[in-house]
């Protein structure tokens, strides 16, 4: 079917909840088409995919879930049950590999409320199943970058080390996806720059460890983007700036440079 990317639920407006998935092919242009509806929409959840199926995992309705869903990308049709999360998490980054998808970090609630977590879990992608322990990050943090993966490392990148936002970290760290194990540094992404947003794209090299160097700059000044990306293109979709957006934005992956329009949500 090409490469597809999928939103699957969030926020239309805070705190309303959507549940529906929308899809799109990141090799063309255009505006999402409708795939179905999320078993139990969510806001502030956090997905993973193989080639085959993408994953959601948590997220809040409005109290935190520790659901996870799936769909499969070839068809179009409505979230199935998945299992279960280890913990009541929201905002928690992520990273995969055709084998395992990796949920790190995130906000836990309701005991205590909105304890920042340094959890790191692991699925394994083809089967259905609960999470299972994998190790834990060098910080504590939610609302991590969306996660960066080669089929070997996840990187988590930034995001909130205190349940009293704003308070940022410009911590990046790493996990070998087929290991299990605790995060080791990877390097620095600049600090956040709160209450004000920006419009920065930043890259690393995933084989590597080191700095975020600069790529260029998205069309808007959004938070909460969502992010898909193929072999060769990335994704931005969606966001508040600080009302909801629909905007999305693709850059090409192996070039530096500014976002360019893809079409709309």
């Amino acid at each position: 079917v090409g490469a597809r990317g999928v939103l699957m639920g969030g926020y239309q407006s805070y705190p309303s909840i959507v549940s529906q998935i929308d899809f799109l092919t990141i090799s063309t242009l255009g505006n999402t088409q409708d795939f179905g509806d999320m078993n139990s929409g969510a806001g502030a959840g956090s997905i993973v995919s193989s080639r085959i199926r993408a994953i959601h995992g948590g997220g809040q309705i409005p109290s935190n879930v520790n659901s996870i869903e799936f769909i499969t990308f070839s068809s179009t049709g409505n979230g199935t049950n998945f299992g279960d999360l280890l913990k009541l998490n929201q905002t928690m980054a992520t990273g995969a590999s055709q084998t395992r998808g990796i949920f790190a970090g995130g906000k836990s609630n309701p005991s205590p409320a909105n304890l920042i977590e340094d959890t790191i879990q692991y699925i394994t992608m083809a089967s259905e199943g609960d999470s299972v322990d994998f190790g834990n990050l060098t910080v504590a943090r939610s609302h991590c970058d969306p996660g960066g993966s080669s089929s070997t490392r996840a990187v988590f990148a930034g995001g909130s080390n205190s349940p009293n936002s704003p308070y940022y970290t410009n911590v990046m760290d790493f996990v070998t996806i087929s290991s299990t194990g605790n995060a080791t540094d990877f390097g620095d992404i600049a600090g956040y720059e709160d209450p004000a947003h920006v419009n920065t794209i930043r890259f690393i090299t995933i084989a590597t460890t080191g700095d975020a160097q600069d790529f260029g700059d998205l069309n808007q000044d959004e938070v909460y983007s969502a992010g898909m990306c193929s072999p060769t293109r990335g994704v931005f979709a969606g966001g508040s700036d600080p009302t909801v957006s629909n905007v999305i934005d693709f850059i090409t992956i192996q070039t530096t440079g500014d976002a360019l329009d893809f079409g709309d949500i």
